[in-house]
């Protein structure tokens, strides 16, 4: 019940065949990371209700690529700099920040553009 029940399972594996994939070529890890993306959104599809106000399934579709996108992005990210962080706790900030940005999507100002701050120079 819990959203993006995936993830534990999807960190694991990716941790497990990471080095294989860093070993391939260039060009054949090009058609990896794809492939991930396109699994993951696949997976992210399950978790966005029916219920919500989406305007449609290309909107539905574009919402699970964003999110799995990022999902995938922030685990080869972790990879990258040495798994240091617990798996838990990846697992726990990944879901929190896709939980987030779901809701996010799915609310009714989802057009509304936030107000950032001035940056000082």
């Amino acid at each position: 019940d819990r959203p993006f029940a995936f993830l534990r399972d999807l960190i694991a594996q990716v941790r497990e065949y990471y080095p294989l994939t860093r070993a391939l070529r260039k060009r054949d890890a090009l058609t990896v990371v794809p492939r991930l993306h396109k699994l993951v959104a696949q997976l992210v599809v399950l978790d966005i209700d029916p219920r919500r106000a989406h305007a449609g399934e290309a909107e539905r579709d574009a919402t699970a690529r964003f999110i799995g996108g990022a999902i995938v992005d922030t685990i080869v990210w972790w990879l990258e700099e040495g798994a240091a962080l617990d798996a838990g706790a990846l697992e726990a900030m990944i879901r929190r920040m896709s939980v987030a940005a779901l809701e996010q999507i799915a609310s009714p100002t989802r057009d509304t553009i936030p107000q950032f701050p001035a940056r000082r120079r």
